[in-house]
């Protein structure tokens, strides 16, 4: 187990690897187009930075890859599923911007929101194959939404990378938070999950 979820985690970044290269050549001043300013440039890194903050779906979630995995692993290991997380983060992205979007997507992304909190409260119970494929289809659908909201005129992979960092850094959160749930008495950590799961299908609700 420990070997194929080494391969998939190792082939997912280098796929995002070759996308972002990719990308940065077909929006860079190569070819005779004409790229994005340094002002566009740095708008698209801060606007990607930021846009995990920005919706409570995205912020849940990024968290909740963080403490899951606190709850599974232990130390280097820990950091493969928001590494999976990331990785597939990318490449939806990218399908997004190249125009292949999942149908109600903000119904998926909400619905990832409950299905995160359904695993937190099954937590090592539940297959840890079962949680990283959770982990990735999440992934891919909440890159999706990224990709859809791209700042108009900014360079693609800068806008990549700097949602794939603002990301990194709610799940080194989510890691943190994880670490310190495990200290409480295990009712208000269900009482948390069953509340993460609880929002997250309100708001598939509200999307129908």
């Amino acid at each position: 187990m420990k070997i194929k979820n080494k391969s998939v985690l190792k082939c997912g970044l280098g796929l995002a690897g070759l996308a972002l290269v990719n990308l940065a050549q077909a929006h860079s001043g190569h070819g005779g187009h004409i790229g994005p300013s340094e002002t566009e440039q740095a708008s698209g890194l801060l606007a990607g930075l930021l846009h995990p903050f920005t919706g409570l779906d995205h912020l849940l979630a990024m968290l909740a890859v963080g403490v899951w995995a606190s709850q599974l692993w232990q130390g280097r290991v820990r950091l493969g599923a928001p590494a999976l997380f990331l990785a597939m983060l990318m490449l939806g992205a990218v399908a997004a911007m190249g125009g292949w979007v999942a149908p109600q997507l903000e119904v998926w992304v909400a619905a990832s929101v409950a299905a995160f909190g359904a695993l937190l409260l099954v937590g090592a119970r539940a297959p840890a194959g079962l949680g990283l494929l959770v982990v990735a289809a999440a992934a891919w659908v909440h890159g999706q939404a990224h990709g859809l909201e791209m700042v108009t005129g900014a360079s693609a992979s800068l806008f990549i990378t700097g949602f794939t960092l603002g990301s990194a850094v709610l799940h080194g959160l989510g890691l943190l938070m994880g670490s310190a749930l495990a200290r409480l008495p295990a009712r208000l950590a269900q009482g948390l999950a069953m509340a993460l799961a609880a929002s997250g299908l309100l708001m598939v609700l509200s999307r129908l």
